[in-house]
């Protein structure tokens, strides 16, 4: 698998604050690039974005996981790294995209469930690991530990870059991490004027995900980040 960045634009249906902006201007898509327009309709020069893939509002969770994230779950137990990245100002939809409403799972549920349905799919051995923590101002608190604050962020030749002193639990069932997820929920930042960003983690056998026995008694370890702006305020 080649390194690859996908780029991805989900449109927020219009809410009433905005009805007064887009009076102004409004955005248009055409294939996979979006651009600012005039009430008129001139497009605005310079304004124009394009993207891997852009989605309306139509779309659902289910339809988005199985364009962007699915194959990241699957490498991730092949043993490559992943990030699912939701990213944008407040009220763009990124907590609705990556946590879970009452009729459609986010991201971040689907993700779970399909790690462990994978695993369970192959026949080699897994040691799965979760950390959750915040970058809260410029500084990284562990959400599993309300003791693990202020952390700190190392590089090493056996680990490469870390945060020293997050918690890691391990884990062996969907339902451990979503409580766990749950659980740190609890010891969010909230408000001010911030960003926050939010890192789920899984590894296996040292970090998210270690795979044994292939080839000739080899260890592959892989992390998957599931990361979110939670909030957003300038």
């Amino acid at each position: 698998m080649r390194n690859t960045i996908c780029q991805t634009a989900r449109n927020h249906p219009t809410i009433a604050p905005l009805e007064k902006i887009y009076r102004t201007a409004f955005h248009e898509w055409e294939d996979n690039r979006i651009s600012l327009h005039r009430p008129h309709g001139t497009p605005i020069s310079g304004v124009s974005y394009a993207f891997d893939h852009v989605v309306d509002e139509t779309c659902s969770n289910a339809q988005v996981y199985e364009l962007l994230t699915r194959d990241l779950i699957h490498a991730a137990v092949e043993g490559f790294n992943g990030t699912a990245f939701a990213y944008g100002q407040t009220s763009s939809g990124k907590t609705f995209t990556m946590n879970s409403s009452a009729n459609d799972l986010g991201i971040i549920h689907r993700a779970v469930e399909d790690i462990f349905e994978k695993i369970q799919a192959v026949s080699i051995k897994f040691l799965i690991r979760v950390s959750y923590m915040e970058i809260y101002n410029e500084e990284i608190n562990d959400l599993l530990s309300l003791e693990n604050q202020k952390l700190q962020i190392h590089e090493s030749l056996e680990r490469g870059i870390f945060v020293a002193g997050l918690k890691e639990e391990i884990v062996n069932n969907a339902e451990q991490v979503l409580q766990l997820k749950e659980s740190g929920e609890v010891n969010r930042h909230f408000g001010g004027k911030f960003q926050l960003y939010d890192y789920l983690a899984l590894k296996e056998d040292s970090d998210i995900f270690s795979q044994h026995n292939r080839g000739v008694n080899s260890l592959f370890i892989s992390i998957l980040h599931l990361i979110f702006l939670a909030e957003c305020f300038y």
